[in-house]
């Protein structure tokens, strides 16, 4: 029965699109294909998987976890945390809030709200944070870690190049290798 419908699918173009196709080039679910063509969902499938048209999925279940070290700073300034997290704002609406935060003394060092979520406002945090500890913006006496999620805004190219440039280690959470 495969073969009798895979002529099927090259009249409508779809054999093309897969069969010397990349990877990474684009795709469609055999379940998409399966309601175009008029198919039984488990019909498409099984020519999917006999074409080699099949994307594997990724395994399900847990992944290795990084080992669970406690994080701990011996004293002030050697180590900082940084997030973004949203808050009200009334009539503004839901607002970006930037914390920077020292690890060993729980101290609120820096923050900055703002209505775009953009690597700016996680920016000013830390420009404030570095003024609040330092007195002035520019490179720290000793290089200490600044900790951060995987987030967009604190993993983009600005923000990274801003804290190198202050002379901090950036350090993000991983979850798996």
């Amino acid at each position: 029965m495969p073969l009798l419908l895979a002529p099927k699918l090259y009249h409508y173009g779809l054999g093309k699109r897969y069969s010397g196709a990349p990877r990474s080039a684009s795709y469609t679910t055999s379940r998409d294909t399966a309601n175009l063509l008029g198919f039984n969902k488990n019909t498409a499938q099984r020519i999917f998987r006999i074409k080699g048209w099949q994307v594997r999925k990724r395994p399900v279940g847990r992944r290795p976890k990084i080992d669970a070290v406690p994080s701990v700073a011996a004293g002030p300034d050697q180590r900082w945390a940084t997030d973004l997290c949203r808050v009200w704002g009334g009539r503004d609406g839901w607002l970006p809030l930037a914390l920077v935060i020292d690890c060993h003394t729980r101290e609120q060092l820096g923050w900055h709200i703002s209505r775009s979520g953009k690597a700016s406002t996680a920016d000013a945090a830390l420009e404030q944070a570095l003024i609040a500890r330092n007195g002035s913006l520019g490179r720290v006496q000793s290089p200490f870690l600044l900790r951060s999620d995987n987030g967009l805004v604190l993993t983009s190219c600005d923000y990274t190049r801003l804290v190198k440039r202050y002379g901090l280690w950036h350090s993000g959470a991983a979850f798996w290798n």
